[in-house]
């Protein structure tokens, strides 16, 4: 009859929409799992490279400050590069278009 047809479409309309809502959950649940595993990976590294370009630079240098701050810097420049570079590996262009207009000193000390 046309009014169980009507109710079957009804069923598999809501039934498609729930599955597009659990699949954008999903999506936008792992993809938050990667960042927040990607942002923990980088502040990890940029740590462990303060960490030896502190203790190189005060044997080598014996105290220059300048020097010291200069190093820092190009360090941390290197670590924000290669976050955004592992970023750009595992996002797609228009999730990093997102997240760089969102917060583009992610990775900033």
């Amino acid at each position: 009859s046309a009014s169980g047809n009507l109710e079957e479409c009804d069923q598999i309309i809501s039934f498609a929409e729930k599955s597009i809502n659990n699949m954008r959950a999903t999506i936008n649940s792992e993809r938050n799992e990667k960042l927040a595993a990607l942002n923990a990976e980088c502040e990890a590294a940029m740590a462990a490279s303060k960490d030896k370009v502190n203790k190189e630079i005060e044997a080598a240098l014996s105290g220059i400050e300048k020097d010291r701050t200069v190093v820092l810097e190009s360090m941390a420049q290197e670590v924000e590069g290669f976050c955004w570079e592992i970023m750009a590996k595992v996002l797609d262009d228009s999730e990093m278009k997102d997240i760089k207009a969102m917060d583009d000193k992610l990775f900033k000390v």
